[in-house]
């Protein structure tokens, strides 16, 4: 019965699409965080980023450096399974990634919000987006 309906074909061309749309979903993400980055916008409300308060030293952020952009729209995602993970965490001058320094609770400013901004965001116009890919990576695999 299982030839008869091709499963172990479908199951094949299913671990494709998956792997497919696991690299292009994050590239459509990514390209969301240049739009946020270039435009000081959180996609997801549409509104502008807070005013921060500079430090003297090391600035608060590392995307005056571009140090977080460039990792964040060069980095290749690690797929695993079913699971793709990006990581984003470029090293400053301290040694300390800005992941773990600005969302882990090291950062001592992080409850009072000023120094956040979301710049990777999932916005509804970025679901559609993805929605739209996988539609069309499964009808490129199975039409």
């Amino acid at each position: 019965m299982a030839q008869r309906f091709n499963f172990r074909q479908v199951q094949t061309k299913m671990r494709t699409v998956e792997r497919k749309f696991l690299v292009e979903g994050i590239k459509l993400a990514q390209e969301e965080m240049k739009e946020n980055f270039d435009g000081e916008i959180n996609s997801e409300t549409g509104s502008s980023w807070n005013s921060i308060s500079y430090r003297d030293v090391p600035p608060p952020i590392l995307d005056l450096t571009g140090d977080l952009k460039s990792e964040a729209l060069g980095n290749k995602p690690v797929i695993v399974g079913n699971t793709a993970t990006l990581t984003i965490d470029p090293i400053d001058i301290r040694g300390k990634g800005y992941a773990s320094y600005h969302q882990d609770g090291e950062n001592q400013y992080r409850s009072q919000g000023e120094f956040q901004r979301e710049f990777v965001t999932q916005s509804k116009d970025l679901e559609n987006k993805q929605v739209a890919e996988l539609i069309r990576i499964l009808d490129a695999s199975f039409l």
